[in-house]
């Protein structure tokens, strides 16, 4: 019997701890929900106060290029970190090629861009994988995997390799 009525009154005191304070009649300014260390914040200007000059403008974003993928001015270009890449040829005529990477994206707010170079004179194809992310989201920092099918299209007779960020990836014969 004791213990129950014990356990009633913790949680009495926990239901009481945990409701919000109530205000008096006197105290309905904003400011009264701010800690003692917080400043409150003008909402509107007094007729001697400065007007700060760092007021934000909504203005359109310019394009900006960076490995030749378009991003935003307010965007990163964030490297992947790759598992694993396998060279898929389909069965076509003409044979046409995709790679599947698997990795690792910096952060679930990051997407996948990719672009594929045409091949050069040495039929050297170059990809490049990257992760595109906000400067101004907040995210969680834990790595968001992936898994996704770029497509390399089908080539001529030769031999060709393909370049993942540098590092050769694959090789096949174009037919």
């Amino acid at each position: 019997m004791k213990q129950i009525l014990f356990i009633l009154l913790a949680l009495a005191l926990l239901a009481a701890a945990c409701a919000p304070a109530e205000k008096s009649a006197k105290d309905d300014s904003p400011q009264s929900a701010l800690l003692p260390t917080e400043a409150p914040i003008a909402l509107q200007p007094t007729a001697n106060a400065p007007m700060p000059d760092h007021y934000p403008v909504v203005t359109p974003l310019p394009q900006k290029t960076d490995n030749t993928i378009p991003r935003r001015a307010d965007q990163t270009l964030d490297a992947v970190y790759l598992d694993s890449v396998n060279l898929l040829a389909m069965e076509s005529f003409p044979p046409q090629f995709s790679l599947e990477v698997m990795g690792d994206l910096p952060t679930p707010c990051h997407q996948l861009v990719y672009e594929v170079h045409p091949p050069d004179e040495a039929n050297k194809i170059v990809v490049d994988v990257n992760a595109l992310g906000s400067v101004n989201a907040m995210c969680t920092e834990v790595l968001q995997p992936f898994s996704a099918v770029i497509p390399l299209g089908s080539f001529p007779e030769g031999h060709y390799t393909v370049w993942i960020n540098g590092a050769q990836a694959a090789e096949f014969d174009g037919r």
